[in-house]
């Protein structure tokens, strides 16, 4: 019976470990629960937050690079050649020419200058501070001091012009102002047809003749 107290002491403290080993084994238990719940948690405020979405997002390419590089394509010094519809030859230059991605069609031209042979043999010379070249239709819209002087004897000058390279026709609603070795025509447009030979000045118009020669005494 004398060893009976001693056990008692010797057992009597292991009463608080079991406590603790308990408690520890209880939040072990918990922190297994919450820890993966928590990670959810997170993952549910990722995918929800509005920000989140637009910080992974990755970089587009149109992002880094201007927008005008990827619409527009230039081109320094261009030439177009062909011929009309009886065959004859011309050439359209300038000093830089601009292809958008929206109208492939168009080309917009600066300092157009365009070398249309006629069909009588005569040469016409056209040029502008800017133009568009329709390349499927090959019409060519001037704007700008746009000036066509034919076998360096006729000069037509206006604001703006419309020229069919294939056809050889040219109109403008414009004012415009025609002038030769003898006269000079103005007028509020024209209507020019190479195969027929004929231009139609819009009135009101206004012609002036002088002569050909100070010693012909008129």
């Amino acid at each position: 019976m004398a060893n009976n107290p001693q056990r008692l002491d010797q057992i009597a403290p292991r009463g608080p470990a079991r406590k603790v080993n308990r408690a520890y084994s209880a939040f072990v238990k918990v922190m297994r629960i919450a820890l993966p719940l928590g990670a959810l948690g997170m993952l549910a405020v990722l995918l929800t937050w509005p920000e989140a979405e637009r910080t992974i997002e990755p970089i587009r390419k149109e992002e880094l690079l201007p927008q005008a590089n990827l619409s527009e394509t230039e081109l320094l010094n261009p030439r177009y050649e062909s011929a009309d519809q009886d065959l004859n030859p011309f050439i359209v230059t300038a000093d830089k020419a601009t292809q958008r991605q929206d109208q492939p069609d168009l080309i917009y031209l600066d300092a157009p200058i365009a070398d249309i042979a006629l069909k009588d043999g005569g040469q016409l010379d056209v040029k502008a501070q800017n133009g568009i070249f329709a390349q499927a239709s090959e019409k060519l819209s001037l704007s700008g001091d746009v000036e066509l002087i034919y076998d360096r004897t006729y000069t037509l000058t206006g604001s703006e012009m419309r020229v069919d390279l294939k056809t050889r026709e040219a109109f403008s609603d414009k004012d415009v102002v025609l002038t030769g070795p003898a006269e000079v025509i103005e007028a509020r447009g024209l209507e020019a047809y190479s195969e027929k030979g004929h231009v139609i000045f819009k009135g009101p118009g206004k012609l002036t003749l002088y002569p050909e020669s100070e010693n012909t005494g008129l």
